[in-house]
């Protein structure tokens, strides 16, 4: 799981998501522009490239990525 707040910023990467993308420890805080991803992986996460079960490459892996709105984010910017 990689989540991003309104602004695509990184709030959260689990181990998996990390392995899978081949992200470094530092990328909770840093703006999405800012991490070294492909530019199709920046643009399903960045909701450029809108729908469910995106197919991208990474590091010789076929991966599915989802974007999904999170509650929490939803409240966060309501309030």
């Amino acid at each position: 799981m990689l989540a991003l707040d309104l602004d695509d910023t990184v709030t959260l990467v689990n181990d998996a998501a990390r392995d899978l993308l081949g992200l470094s420890a530092d990328v909770v805080g840093r703006s999405l522009d800012e991490i070294p991803l492909s530019e199709r992986i920046r643009d399903v996460l960045g909701g450029d490239d809108p729908g469910e079960d995106r197919i991208v490459l990474s590091g010789g892996r076929v991966l599915v990525l989802n974007r999904t709105p999170s509650p929490y984010a939803a409240s966060t910017a309501a309030g």
